[in-house]
């Protein structure tokens, strides 16, 4: 298939892409001028820079695309200029994206959202970011209303987590914190409940998706997740358990944030009946990093 996929110099792109090089896929990354590309990146695949003003021709001429995947993301911290960023990349960057996809007989665009902005949460913690997820998820239910053999696919992830993973993230700095030898870890009381999700199991149903989804045209929706939620503390107490770490767990000297998500977890039924199935469990996943960090 020819794929245009954006965000794939990310974290969850850098996996993903992998795979569909694995499975012979030809791919092109639209990819901001500043992002590094990765040092093993297959030399098959083409960069496209979002700033380039001949992007639309570029991506016109090179004929006809099967499926576009969108995982390019901005979560909207900051002041106006921020709020702008965002809109530029989760709304109008796939909407053109689409546009160009579609008018070349592209008929499959996935796009990626999270946990975060599902409405039934309303959490104002990323209250940019889930303003323009939603939005662009109505766009993309309209879009799919208009253009009857449209099939547009949102990816709903959950907590995703695996190696590689930018450090500012929970589990990548609990993990450092654990093994820098710290007396004390300052944490939350750690009873919200997360659907961790290993980052393998997450290419596996973005691969699923584009084996076997009918191309019929349509809105869909998958959430991405095992089925099952555990708490913030019983995932810290592994980690520190893996790392044999002796730092004192402070759950509580953090307060929680106003309006904090309880409890997330993913209804994946509808992935399952795909074929797709989670692999891996929180222990072996959290070993898998510390396997690349060793």
């Amino acid at each position: 298939m020819n794929i245009v996929l954006t965000g794939g110099t990310g974290f969850l792109g850098t996996h993903l892409l992998r795979r569909l090089l694995e499975d012979k896929h030809h791919v092109k990354v639209i990819k901001r001028t500043t992002s590094q590309v990765n040092a093993d990146a297959d030399v098959d695949v083409e960069y496209l820079d979002i700033g380039d003003p001949a992007i639309d021709g570029k991506l016109a001429a090179s004929g006809s695309i099967d499926a576009v995947i969108h995982l390019a993301t901005n979560y909207g911290k900051g002041g106006l200029a921020a709020a702008v960023a965002t809109l530029e990349t989760n709304v109008r960057l796939p909407l053109q994206l689409l546009d160009i996809a579609y008018s070349t007989g592209c008929r499959l665009f996935i796009s990626t959202d999270s946990f975060f902005s599902a409405k039934k949460f309303n959490y104002r913690h990323l209250a940019e970011y889930n303003l323009t997820k939603q939005q662009f998820l109505a766009w993309g239910q309209l879009m799919s209303q208009k253009l009857s053999d449209l099939a547009f696919v949102n990816m709903r992830l959950e907590h995703v987590y695996g190696p590689n993973d930018n450090h500012d993230k929970f589990i990548p700095y609990l993990l450092c914190a654990l093994q820098s030898g710290r007396e004390k870890i300052e944490l939350t009381d750690g009873l919200q409940k997360r659907d961790f999700i290993y980052v393998n199991d997450v290419v596996e149903a973005y691969v699923a998706v584009l084996a076997n989804l009918p191309r019929a045209g349509g809105f869909h929706e998958f959430e991405v997740g095992t089925g099952s939620s555990m708490s913030v503390r019983e995932l810290v107490e592994t980690a520190a358990a893996l790392t044999r770490s002796s730092a004192l767990l402070d759950f509580g000297a953090i307060s929680q944030r106003a309006g904090e998500i309880m409890n997330s977890c993913a209804d994946n039924r509808t992935l399952t009946q795909l074929g797709w199935q989670p692999a891996t469990d929180v222990s072996t996943g959290l070993q898998a990093i510390l396997s690349k960090t060793d």
